[in-house]
């Protein structure tokens, strides 16, 4: 029968929702039936109950399938109340927003109406009434701001709802076709309770599923009526809060103008009070008086309050627009498209933003202010709780009063009596300052929350206001701004300068001179008296100049000041030139009317001054016996080559800069104009491209890469600057042409700024090396002279010693300067100073162009993706992108510059100022070189977004790999740390392991240097150190034991010799008095009775030496006293029976051949 019906129940919602369609079906008032009621449910889980042949495990089986039925049920209910709720939404939506328009338009009407007062409601309050209605006015405004937020959350949860509705509707109605086919084919007979079970919990499941397809479908059809009156939600909230804060601003005002003529009118009753106490006691008076100072200061505060409400209404018009700015470029960004449009608007909202630092002073400002209210309220506060706790005594007040002048006064001072009229002056002048005294308090509290409610409003602004300009900055590097070069780009080229060069520009070009000069004429003069100014002082200078080139490179004629005057004889070549067109753009820009052919021409005016004076300078610096010459040693074919091409270069430059200044003030997409400003940029970028060439390019091989450390950075790495001078202005202009000029004008500026700063840096940096070469060299000088004149005062004292026949001891110099160590930490210092500095001011020009490099990521990357369970668990999606890539890469290599170099710099500027020893040094910078790797290793891991169940296996990879073929390498790296931290082995000391003994230069990851005494670097793992046995001879003591065994022979007077050995070892100055060194008397030897010295020396490296010096000198004490040092003496025993003595056979002399005889 069930079965039947659900049959019944499934051909009803087929007949009436025909096609069950993918997009939402027509509404239909047929109901769905029930399948069954919650009582029948029930009746079903008592008769399983009552059961007995049944256990209670499959009874409770039963039942849990029952539950879910009914469960299943009740969902269809509340998805059938669901959808009658979303239609209502839907039927009354037209009426709601008619509604909502009419309350906007009535606010709207009563806003611009002229007439209309704000206050009208809150006449002939007083001080008291109007600080309620504000305080309740405010309330207002902010439970306005509440309401609006939430509207702000519904519409954003409106918006994004119907993507996944529609996903939802159509997995339930798939679902509702698959539980169609199961009733469908399921049996009607012969079933068991289990089944009967679960053909009620389907039947229950699609009734649920058939509510939530209509709900779903309701909630489709009304969710555009419902986005239209969140949207007009949203207008009334925005002409509501403008309403509301229209008065609250007026109220502000109200109140303000109340507290100052309150403030004034009591300060005016407290005057009037000082002059009906005339002639009264002083004490009357003076505390009249306090309490005429005690209403000033009230005064003040309340002036100083009137301007924080427009302070504050402006803060929150701004931060509105702000987050409107934010909201509009929201939408273009999620269209995610890259037109030209898009670009304009986008760049017209970054234009409109006000700056941030004037921002960020007003915060500063602001918050000083703040700091004094606080103050002031702690102040008032104090003195209203001294007030309340002090004693009322009126006779005691006059007579300590009365004894506190006499006190402070020289005469004698007599006081008129106490009357009690003066008693209830006083009295009543104490209640006048209680009042004043709690409305100060009062006030100032006041006045520093207010101050800290509009700091913490602007503060607001900012972050939005520096969030949405990131925003704005990411994406306008990205857009186009111009048409790309084209076939039609000579016709608007010859349109553009066309356009631009008309006799009217010319003529509004040529008033603004003529109004300038008639204006500022003065700017004029000035220019003329600074030139010759210029001219007088670079004459004067002709002389030093022209001597400098003797001067320079000698100790005793070089000077500090002569790079200085280098440096300005340039400038004061160059700067006649450069006051030109700077005085022309002064007198432009005092003549304009706010025309863009004024304003271009005064930039452009500006710019040739900048450019004049930089690069002419650079010409003259280059020149012979100039600052690049003599100062700092540049390459002559480079300095000529600069000399040379400069001038083209200047001109070059200027042309383009005129084209891109008279044509930006009308430059729009496709015009001839913008068509104009393209060519100058590219004339601009081009020349820099072309300069670049000119000086490296071109010159001769030998010159190229033959540099050393004494050149500098900027001559061993001329090849990397040459690449950047060439690629980047190519690279900016063709992102002109294609139509990102905007963008690539932004680049190529920043890549001028920087030029310029990394000049300063180079001149700066050789201005610094050069005084530092001056005072060593000066210093050597010093230390020079002294040695000679220690050495001539040492012979003389030697001759005179001689004389009288003594012995003069050598004196040790301790006052010895290392030259070498001072040189190089002071170009430490100097490199380091100026690579911090210049670093710095090229990340203060390049920091606001990072956020353009966020777009990378969405450039989502083939590999690194994967899923991640959420808190929630569901799935989240992690997508490596572009941007992840080029994050990791800057800060790997971040870390590696940091790993090379902090630790050194660490070392030179901290540890050894801090008297730490070598070793510990050592120790030290080795682990903060590790901890960076680490660091930086961590934070990369993290930025890909590798996280540990991704690492897991190759850690498990690495230590199978360890376990087999990597466990010496990471022994060795584990027993490097424990040197390092343990400390048995330090740099410096002397070790022997096994047969190798030396000094220990470095502790490296895998193994330790040693230094032997034949100069070899022996190379010892680091888990030798840990695992063998190890002798330090200098761990914790570095004084060591020598011992030497001497052999006289036999018969010598051993006491004698005891004590001449003994003397002579004392006389050794190596030798250290404590412990005292002893000769022992070991033994009797083969051939010699045994001697062994032992003595005790300062260091490990003595031994050698001393050792030597102790032989000699104990062989020569031992000759003078007759002590013979034996060799070993040999019997030598020959066995010959026979005593046969063999005669040693000589050969006979050959005799010399005679003449021959003759013959007849």
């Amino acid at each position: 029968m069930f079965i039947l019906l659900g049959l019944c129940l499934v051909c009803i919602n087929v007949t009436s929702n025909p096609a069950w369609s993918q997009t939402p079906a027509t509404e239909t008032d047929i109901e769905i039936p029930k399948p069954f009621t919650e009582n029948f449910i029930q009746s079903e889980i008592e008769k399983i109950q009552n059961k007995s042949d049944l256990t209670e495990e499959a009874k409770s089986g039963l039942t849990d399938v029952y539950d879910a039925a009914l469960k299943r049920l009740l969902e269809g209910e509340e998805e059938n109340i669901n959808a009658a709720n979303f239609k209502s939404k839907r039927e009354f939506a037209p009426q709601e927003i008619a509604e909502l328009e009419n309350r906007i338009q009535s606010i709207r009407d009563q806003l611009n109406d002229p007439g209309w007062n704000p206050l009208a409601d809150y006449q002939d309050l007083t001080l008291e009434q109007l600080e309620v209605q504000l305080a309740e006015k405010v309330a207002e405004a902010t439970n306005l701001r509440n309401a609006k937020a939430v509207d702000e959350n519904l519409r954003s949860t409106l918006a994004q709802r119907p993507g996944l509705a529609r996903t939802e509707l159509a997995d339930a109605r798939e679902r509702v076709g698959q539980l169609t086919t199961q009733l469908a084919a399921a049996k009607t007979e012969g079933l068991t309770d289990l089944e009967r079970a679960s053909n009620l919990r389907v039947q229950a499941t699609l009734f649920a599923l058939q509510h939530k397809v209509r709900s779903l479908e309701q909630e489709l059809a009304s969710n555009q009526p419902q986005l239209n009156v969140v949207d007009k939600r949203l207008t009334l909230r925005d002409v509501q809060i403008l309403q509301t804060e229209d008065i609250v601003r007026e109220l502000q005002i109200a109140t303000g103008s109340a507290r100052t003529m309150n403030a004034e009118q009591q300060l005016i009753d407290a005057e009037q009070a000082l002059e009906n106490v005339e002639g009264r006691h002083p004490y009357v008076r003076q505390y009249a008086q306090e309490n005429i100072d005690l209403l000033t200061k009230l005064r003040e505060l309340v002036e100083g309050q009137e301007n924080i409400p427009a302070s504050e209404a402006r803060i929150r018009t701004e931060l509105a627009r702000v987050r409107a700015d934010e909201i509009v470029t929201q939408q273009i960004i999620a269209n995610n498209t890259a037109s030209r449009s898009y670009g304009v608007h986008l760049r017209q909202l970054r234009q409109k933003q006000p700056p941030l630092n004037a921002i960020r002073t007003n915060i500063t400002e602001r918050s000083k202010k703040l700091e004094d209210a606080l103050f002031q309220r702690i102040v008032n506060q104090e003195a209203l709780q001294a007030f309340y706790a002090e004693s009322v005594s009126f006779n005691n007040d006059f007579t300590q009063f009365e004894a506190e002048r006499r006190k402070n006064s020289e005469a004698p001072v007599v006081f008129q009596e106490v009357t009690p009229q003066d008693i209830e002056a006083i009295r009543t002048l104490r209640d006048f300052r209680r009042d004043y005294l709690n409305e100060l308090a009062s006030f100032s509290a006041q006045h520093a929350a207010k101050l800290e409610e509009v700091n913490a409003l602007e503060k607001n602004l900012l972050t939005q206001l520096r969030e949405l300009c990131e925003l704005l900055d990411g994406r306008l590097l990205w857009l186009p701004s111009t048409e790309a070069i084209g076939f039609d780009w000579p016709g608007k080229l010859v349109t553009g300068f066309v356009q631009s060069f008309t006799p009217t520009n010319a003529g509004l070009a040529w008033r603004s001179v003529e109004r300038g000069f008639r204006n500022n004429y003065f700017v004029a003069l000035i220019a003329i008296v600074l030139a010759g100014v210029f001219v007088v002082i670079r004459e004067r200078l002709e002389k030093i100049v022209s001597s400098m080139s003797k001067r320079v490179g000698r100790v005793q004629q070089d000077s500090y000041i002569l790079t200085p005057v280098a440096i300005l004889d340039g400038l004061l070549k160059v700067a006649p030139w450069a006051l030109v067109p700077l005085a022309l753009a002064l007198i432009v820009w005092g003549g304009s009317r706010g025309d863009d052919i004024s304003i271009g021409l005064t930039k452009y005016l500006f710019a040739l001054s900048a450019l004049i004076m930089l690069f002419l300078t650079i010409r003259e610096w280059s020149r012979k016996n100039a600052l690049f010459d003599l100062h700092f040693r540049v390459d002559t074919e480079l300095r000529h080559r600069i000399i040379r091409h400069v001038p083209w270069f200047v001109v070059v430059q200027a042309i383009g800069l005129a084209l891109i200044g008279l044509t930006r003030g009308n430059f729009d997409y496709d015009s001839g104009q913008a068509a104009v400003g393209v060519l100058g940029f590219l004339f601009l970028s081009l020349s820099i491209a072309m300069m670049a060439i000119k000086l490296y390019w071109s010159r001769p091989n030998v010159k190229r890469g033959n540099f050393t450390e004494h050149d500098g950075i900027y001559v061993r790495n001329e090849k990397w600057f040459f690449a950047l001078a060439l690629i980047l202005p190519v690279a900016t202009a063709i992102m002109a042409c294609v139509g990102y000029y905007e963008s690539a004008r932004l680049l190529l500026m920043r890549l001028f700024l920087s030029f310029c700063v990394l000049m300063l840096a180079y001149v700066i940096h050789g201005f610094m090396k050069r005084s530092v070469v001056i005072a060593q060299r000066r210093l050597a000088l010093e230390q020079a002279k002294k040695r000679r004149d220690q050495a001539l005062k040492a012979r003389t004292e030697k001759a005179a010693a001689e004389e009288r026949g003594e012995v003069v001891m050598p004196k040790l110099d301790y006052e010895q300067i290392d030259l070498e160590t001072i040189n190089r930490q002071s170009s430490q210092l100097v490199n380091i100073s100026v690579v911090l500095a210049a670093a710095a001011a090229l990340w203060g020009l390049w920091a606001s162009l990072v956020p353009a490099l966020s777009i990378l990521n969405d450039v989502e990357l083939p590999f690194g993706n994967y899923d991640i369970l959420g808190p929630d668990g569901e799935n989240i999606h992690h997508s490596f992108t572009l941007w992840n890539l080029v994050q990791a890469i800057a800060i790997g290599f971040i870390t590696w510059l940091a790993g090379r170099n902090l630790p050194g710099f660490l070392d030179v500027f901290i540890l050894k100022r801090l008297k730490f020893q070598q070793s510990t040094r050592f120790a030290i910078t080795t682990v903060v070189g590790y901890i960076i790797f680490i660091v930086g290793a961590l934070i990369v891991f993290d930025v890909m977004g590798i996280q540990w169940s991704k690492l897991q296996w190759i850690v498990a990879a690495l230590g199978v790999g360890i376990g087999f073929g990597l466990q010496e390498i990471i022994a060795n790296f584990i027993s490097g740390l424990i040197i390092l931290f343990e400390r048995p082995v330090r740099i410096g000391d002397y070790v022997s392991i096994g047969e190798n003994s030396g000094t220990v230069t470095r502790i490296q990851i895998r193994a330790t240097t040693l230094i032997d005494l034949d100069n070899k670097e022996i190379l010892i793992p680091n888990k030798a150190l840990v695992t063998e046995r190890v002798t330090n001879w200098t761990l914790t003591n570095p004084v060591t034991r020598l011992k030497i065994d001497v052999g006289v022979a036999y018969g010598s007077d051993t006491e004698l010799t005891h004590k001449t050995i003994l003397e002579t070892v004392k006389a050794n100055k190596n030798v250290l008095s404590n412990p005292e060194p002893t000769v022992l008397f070991l033994g009797f030897g083969d051939s010699s009775l045994d001697f062994q010295i032992r003595v005790f020396l300062r260091d490990f490296a003595q031994r050698f030496m001393v050792s030597h010096e102790l032989h000699m000198a104990i062989d020569q004490a031992l000759r003078e006293v007759d002590i013979e040092i034996p060799f070993p003496q040999r019997d030598l025993h020959i066995k010959n029976p026979d005593m046969k003595i063999v005669q040693e056979k000589k050969p006979k002399p050959r005799k010399k051949p005679g003449p021959k005889p003759k013959t007849a």
